[in-house]
């Protein structure tokens, strides 16, 4: 028997093989998808069923049902409006961390430690499709954002597996930073980058320069791998050259 556990009114509980799951009406109330008839609340089965078909789930849910953790991720995808996130970022914080502490399956048999691992990297060629589709961006770089989410997903570590990654192309005729600032008389790269971003073409997530929507007309991401580590980097093609040049004597 299950050790099904409530925290933060969600509930939820730890299979056998390690899984969390949780309770379906309560994942379909903290994404948004209730409507309200006559003052009574009610669920959107019909919303939350027929993504978790899309996804190949094998059976409807309704109000005494739980999904894998796998599942609540995915249905947060169709869902990316401010209450979904904070809701997202509530289970993964806070929720999944106790329910794995004490909502444990009370007999642990025929457990078989590859099963997470194995349900993560099935989850990345999912993952790449939908981020693919969504935000039109290269496979490279759709993989590498579905090794991130897949590995927290399932607390699996894949994060080697992004040194797998085909490297950058290098010899298209696209330019980085460094490269545009000793055509432009010998630039930094930082003052460069400053230029690029005051022209609203990137922005910084992190560590990395991240294209704008203004900017993907002159520079494209491309995914690479160097010393173990994988990412990706813009590069930029030869127009934005006269672009910076009259910003730079503007």
């Amino acid at each position: 028997m299950t050790n099904i556990v409530t925290i933060q009114n969600v509930r939820g509980y730890v299979d056998r093989e390690e899984v969390a799951w949780l309770n379906a009406e309560d994942v379909a109330r903290g994404l948004g998808w209730t409507q309200i008839k006559n003052g009574v609340e009610y669920i959107r089965w019909e919303t939350i069923n027929a993504y978790l078909a899309e996804f190949n789930f094998p059976k409807k849910v309704g109000k005494n049902d739980f999904i894998p953790e796998n599942m609540f991720y995915r249905l947060v995808w169709k869902s990316r409006d401010e209450k979904a996130l904070n809701f997202q970022a509530m289970v993964a914080d806070e929720i999944l961390p106790v329910i794995r502490k004490t909502g444990s399956y009370s007999i642990k048999t025929n457990y078989n430690p590859y099963t997470p691992a194995a349900n993560a990297v099935k989850d990345v060629q999912i993952l790449t499709n939908q981020i693919q589709e969504l935000f039109a961006v290269q496979r490279g770089i759709a993989i590498s954002q579905a090794i991130d989410i897949a590995s927290e997903m399932h607390n699996a570590p894949l994060q080697s597996l992004k040194q797998l990654l085909p490297p950058a192309e290098h010899n298209t005729g696209f330019m980085n930073p460094t490269q545009i600032g000793e055509k432009l008389g010998g630039i930094k790269s930082q003052i460069v980058n400053q230029m690029l971003k005051d022209l609203d073409f990137q922005y910084k997530e992190g560590k990395s320069w991240r294209t704008t929507h203004k900017g993907s007309a002159y520079g494209e991401e491309l995914p690479y791998t160097r010393n173990g580590h994988s990412g990706y980097q813009i590069r930029w093609n030869e127009n934005i050259l006269n672009v910076l040049r009259g910003d730079k004597n503007g």
